[in-house]
Formats: C-alpha cells, sequence, structure tokens
C-alpha cells in the first residue's frame, strides 16, 4: 500500500495532468476486480506494475498515445 503515490503515475504516465489521474483510476479497477478474484490480488498487481515499467516505460496513456500517432 505504500507504493500506491508511486504506482499511479507510473502506470498512467507523467507527462500530463490527466495521466497519473487515469493510473489511479487503472489501479483502483484493478485492485477491485483481482481483491474479489483472489486473496494475492497483491502479488497480481505487483505483477502488473513491474510489467508496465518493463514493457511502457511513459505509461499506459503514453503506449496508446504513441501507437495512435504512428
Amino acid at each position: 500500500m505504500s507504493l500506491r503515490g508511486f504506482e499511479t503515475p507510473v502506470l498512467g504516465g507523467t507527462r500530463s495532468f490527466w495521466r497519473p489521474l487515469i493510473g489511479a483510476a487503472i489501479f483502483v479497477v484493478l485492485q477491485d476486480y483481482l481483491s474479489g478474484q483472489t486473496e494475492n490480488w497483491m502479488s497480481f498487481v505487483g505483477l502488473v506494475f513491474v510489467l508496465v515499467v518493463l514493457f511502457f516505460p511513459r505509461g499506459i496513456l503514453g503506449a496508446i498515445r504513441r501507437r495512435v500517432a504512428s
């Protein structure tokens, strides 16, 4: 739980005002869904966080914006 302030900008991106807010929404929806499915939801959220850091360095919205622009 202590990384929540760090996870949301990383998930959404940091280059605009709205990206961290979208990252927070992604995090809350993911947490709510996974906590209803399994008791180990924090492990899955951590895995998603690591995958986003590795494969989407500008966040999920940065990757989407890059694909739309090209």
